[in-house]
């Protein structure tokens, strides 16, 4: 859903074969007929070793190893990761950073052979301090967007590049920005005029498209980078 499924539905639209991974069963179904003929799933959860095992098969022997694009998207805010207890800080990196890791490392053969790359969504809350981020979810983050940056060096060797789109605010169905503003949309106008230089929202498509760029040949020499997409937020603050 939201930025993930958009990403998926930009690579589908231009042909591309896609598999989506998900825990609900319903969603991915529901996601898959919307996408096209092209795209399939894998029920699994990724911020388990047993759900990185099932997915990285599955995807794997579909695509008789060898695949040209890896999306890690899985990320969690929520609040409750902000009780700064062990398992607090121990969930939000299962989630935010070592599934991301850990499915890298499952496909990185698979990549090679199609001098392949990687694309890992993380957020403006890993590269400044914002106001009301939970901390585990922000120091999460941040280790993800500087293990690209090292890493790429590595993968570098091996013909692979990997790069981290850092969103900001989206605003999509359902998302947690919908639903305040069905709360209080004057008071999420104000906040996006004190913040927001652009004074608005970003869709999913500002992602997505962003996405579907670094992935072609018009950015073969771009790696290790950390790109920002938040209407200024992060450069005002």
């Amino acid at each position: 859903s939201g930025i993930g499924y958009y990403i998926a539905k930009s690579f589908s639209d231009l042909g591309s074969n896609v598999i989506i991974n998900g825990k609900d069963k319903s969603k991915l179904i529901n996601s898959c007929n919307t996408l096209g003929s092209n795209s399939s799933y894998v029920q699994s959860d990724l911020s388990t070793e047993k759900g990185i095992f099932n997915f990285s098969n599955n995807v794997l022997e579909k695509f008789n190893n060898k695949i040209d694009v890896l999306v890690c998207n899985l990320g969690s805010g929520k609040p409750s990761n902000d009780r700064k207890t062990y398992k607090s800080w121990l969930d939000s990196f299962n989630i935010n950073f070592f599934s991301a890791v850990s499915v890298i490392e499952n496909f990185k053969k698979a990549l090679k052979k199609r001098k392949g790359n990687i694309i890992c969504i993380s957020s403006i809350c890993g590269v400044e301090t914002i106001n009301g981020a939970p901390i585990p979810y922000s120091v999460a983050k941040n280790a993800l967007n500087f293990y690209v940056k090292l890493y790429s060096r590595e993968l570098s060797k091996i013909n692979i590049r990997i790069n981290v789109i850092a969103p900001g605010n989206i605003l999509f169905d359902k998302s947690s920005w919908s639903q305040k503003l069905k709360k209080n949309k004057t008071k999420v106008e104000n906040t996006l005029k004190e913040i927001v230089p652009q004074n608005r929202f970003g869709s999913p498509s500002d992602i997505s498209e962003l996405a579907i760029y670094l992935s072609s040949s018009k950015a073969n020499f771009i790696t290790g980078s950390v790109f920002i997409a938040d209407g200024g937020q992060t450069v005002s603050i």
